[in-house]
């Protein structure tokens, strides 16, 4: 009999400990959107008459990712997202100018991983390290914020200068 007791007492506890498990969630949903994929935010610009940089939209491009995702086909856009990778430090993006030219991107990250909470899970910050272009249509990359994500008030990671470009799309 006692040993009957002693099984019925490991299965409540057992089922106590799942129930409690089962009906926790992640109740702060600022701290679970957070865990959100991350996107570097890049902003076109062009030097102005007084070598100054100024923003500018570019029309009539494409984004393809390393892997082949289209990321943006055929838009005009004055900023765009790119999505960080994952598994790598480094993420590489194919720009498509009119047709004409092709650059390529690569951002170079530092990636911190970090527990939310139990019901959230985990997280990766992005830091910026570097970043590298062809030079076709991209003439330069500032960059502005290496945390990616973490300030709210700044608008933007990173500036590609890009060349000025006739309505026709033509160099």
């Amino acid at each position: 009999m006692g040993r009957k007791t002693n099984n019925y007492c490991k299965v409540f506890v057992i089922g106590l400990g799942i129930s409690a498990l089962l009906q926790t969630s992640c109740t702060d949903t600022i701290d679970c959107k957070y865990t959100a994929n991350r996107s570097v935010k890049v902003n076109f610009t062009q030097l102005n008459t007084r070598n100054t940089l100024v923003d500018t939209t570019v029309s009539s491009f494409s984004v393809v990712t390393a892997s082949g995702v289209l990321l943006y086909d055929s838009v005009s856009a004055r900023q765009i997202q790119l999505p960080l990778s994952q598994l790598s430090d480094t993420s590489l993006y194919y720009f498509y100018f009119d047709s004409i030219a092709i650059d390529t991107f690569r951002i170079f990250v530092q990636r911190n991983i970090e527990m939310i909470s139990p019901e959230c899970g985990f997280n990766t910050r992005f830091t910026i390290d570097s970043a590298q272009c062809t030079a076709n249509n991209i003439l330069r990359i500032v960059v502005v914020d290496k945390a990616v994500g973490e300030n709210a008030t700044i608008d933007r990671n990173i500036n590609l200068v890009v060349k000025k470009r006739n309505q026709a799309g033509t160099r």
